[in-house]
């Protein structure tokens, strides 16, 4: 069976239906044996509940700009950071060149 702390550090996936039945059955069980941690994770649950009857939040008027530059920003880091340092090299270049007798 699962610990305490164990639970403590499961509790959020499971609140948010993230775990695996595995898991999901193993904090079900120490749930079932510990009413500190049932305690604990109805906390979760009543705030996951107050939560859904929050009306959405209005986003400000350039968030979609916003996101979209800085969308932007992070794929040109990534194909930076994938560009091949040495661009004239074939895939058939990966050996040292033996230097001959």
């Amino acid at each position: 069976m699962i610990t305490c702390e164990q639970l403590s550090a499961l509790l959020g996936a499971y609140a948010a239906r993230e775990l695996s039945a595995a898991d999901r059955a193993r904090v079900d069980q120490h749930l079932d044996l510990c009413p500190a941690c049932s305690a604990e994770a109805a906390g979760y649950f009543a705030v996951i509940r107050l939560a859904q009857t929050l009306p959405p939040a209005d986003l400000p008027p350039d968030a979609d700009r916003r996101l979209r530059t800085l969308l932007t920003e992070a794929a040109s880091e990534t194909d930076k950071a994938n560009q091949d340092p040495n661009p004239t090299r074939s895939p058939d270049d990966t050996q040292p060149e033996t230097p001959l007798p």
